[in-house]
C-alpha cells in the first residue's frame, strides 16, 4: 500500500501531504547535485529517510499506537527539524513544499471511527466508579 494519501484524517493527511511534497523537493535537489560538499552530504538519502519516517508513523497509527493527532504532531515536529536543516545546510528559508500553491493533495474525509480513544487511567477509573 502506498504511504502517501489521501487516506488519513484531515490533520494527519495535511502533515503527510507536506512530507510528500518535501520528499519530491529533496529528491529533486539531490538529483541536481550542485550543492557544496556539506549540502550534498546532508541531502544524501534524505528523501528516503522522510518516507521511512512517515511509514513508521502511519504504521503506529494503523496499529492504534498513536492517534491521528499525535502522529500528525510528531510528523510536523520532524518536518520542522528538517526545515531547520534545509535552512542551515542548503540556505533554503522558504522551501517550495511549504508554499500554499504546492499543496495539491486533498484530504480524505474525516471518519471518527478511525480515531483512537485515549484516556488516562484516572479518567477510566472515574467512569467505572460512576457506573457502580
Amino acid at each position: 500500500m502506498r504511504t502517501f494519501g489521501p487516506f488519513y484524517p484531515q490533520r494527519l493527511q495535511a502533515a503527510v501531504s507536506h512530507a510528500e511534497r518535501l520528499v519530491e523537493l529533496l529528491a529533486a535537489e539531490e538529483r541536481q547535485g550542485h550543492r557544496g560538499h556539506l549540502g550534498r552530504a546532508w541531502l544524501a538519502g534524505r528523501a528516503g529517510e522522510v518516507e521511512r519516517f512517515v511509514e513508521a508513523l502511519v504504521a503506529d497509527w494503523r496499529a492504534w499506537r498513536r492517534t491521528s493527532d499525535t502522529a500528525a504532531a510528531a510528523l510536523r515536529e520532524y518536518l520542522d527539524a528538517l526545515h531547520d536543516g534545509m535552512s542551515a545546510q542548503l540556505g533554503m528559508l522558504a522551501p517550495a513544499c511549504c508554499l500554499g500553491a504546492s499543496a495539491t493533495t486533498e484530504s480524505a474525509p474525516h471518519d471518527p471511527q478511525y480515531d483512537a480513544v485515549v484516556e488516562t487511567l484516572e479518567g477510566l477509573h472515574t467512569k467505572i466508579e460512576r457506573t457502580r
